[in-house]
């Protein structure tokens, strides 16, 4: 907001609103506060030193919910605490990058967070989530992305591997992640996760690689028909859902609108528990029969794809170089 000679006008910096007040030739500036913050639950027992796994060196405050605020610039900004707790951190200003890479060996660290309670909005310029939450064995919830945090980010992979406690996720979780083209690793031996929401990947049209995406969900149970529908340029699907032990079917249209998939490698490996049919093209014609047809790959590679699921009624028809 500007006031110059009784005229105020409201301007915008960035994304973020900015109120400018003129007194004379003097200039006092007063950021209004309007941005939704990254917000963290932490909860810490024996060590009280927190990193949040920001790498990149750009400008931030810091509502550390222990009565402290930082303005930091620092990568991996890093308080310690004075007592156990539960503590509730904001994060504004700017992220871009959000990665555990540096210290995804340190379970000190990486036990402590708890619940993700909101991504924040798109003025974060979050642009990365690759590793973001890698082994964060503690995290328990994530938020859906309600504010359109991650318009900017093309890449989630390993995002949230070995969260071994996540065992559910928001429908709108990647709601406006329009742009993103890698979940490579994504949900990785989240052994907990039990449940994949219809829609999860609704707004992904851009999405390429799904690579070992689900790979070691043990307790996932079911996997929703229309999980793909709207990925059209999906290409990998290799050891996708490798070792998903409680899988007992799959929907006959999983795949139905992916006709760009070149890599089925182990995608169904190891699910032992796996009933029924396999998926089915929208002519009803079998996955291995895709090569080379007309709208299809030439070729396709899908080494293991059926390996051990000998529980499938047509088990029998499947090629030798599917499983």
């Amino acid at each position: 907001m500007i006031h110059i000679n009784g005229n105020i006008q409201d301007i915008t910096i960035g994304h973020q609103p900015i109120r400018n007040v003129y007194a004379g030739n003097d200039l006092v500036w007063q950021k209004e506060a309007r941005q939704k913050p990254l917000i963290l639950e932490y909860e810490l027992t024996d060590h009280f030193t927190v990193i949040l796994p920001f790498p990149d060196p750009v400008a931030r405050t810091i509502n550390w919910g222990d009565g402290h605020t930082e303005e930091t610039s620092a990568s991996e900004p890093t308080h310690t605490y004075e007592n156990e707790g539960t503590y509730i951190v904001k994060v504004y200003g700017e992220i871009q990058t959000i990665s555990s890479d540096s210290f995804l060996s340190s379970e000190i660290y990486t036990s402590q967070l708890r619940r993700i309670l909101s991504w924040g909005d798109p003025s974060l310029r979050i642009t990365s989530m690759k590793y973001a939450f890698s082994n964060y064995t503690g995290l328990t919830s994530v938020s859906a992305d309600e504010y359109g945090a991650f318009g900017l980010v093309t890449d989630f992979s390993y995002c949230f591997w070995s969260c071994i406690a996540l065992a559910t996720i928001p429908a709108q979780l990647f709601a406006h992640a329009s742009g993103a083209t890698s979940f490579a690793r994504c949900f990785r031996n989240c052994s907990l996760l039990s449940i994949l929401p219809e829609g999860l990947f609704e707004n992904c049209p851009d999405a390429t690689d799904f690579s070992y995406c689900f790979t070691g969900a043990w307790a996932l149970a079911t996997i929703p028909e229309n999980l793909f529908a709207n990925c059209p340029e999906a290409s990998d699907l290799y050891a996708c859902f490798y070792d998903c032990k409680a899988l007992t079917s799959l929907p006959e249209s999983l795949f139905a609108h992916n006709p760009q998939i070149r890599y089925f490698n182990e995608c169904f490996c190891d699910c032992k528990a796996l009933t029924g049919e396999t998926p089915k093209d929208p002519d009803g014609g079998e996955l291995w029969e895709r090569a080379g047809k007309e709208g299809y790959p030439g070729s396709i590679s899908a080494s293991y794809c059926f390996e051990n699921c000998t529980g499938l009624s047509n088990y029998d028809k499947i090629p030798d170089n599917w499983k």
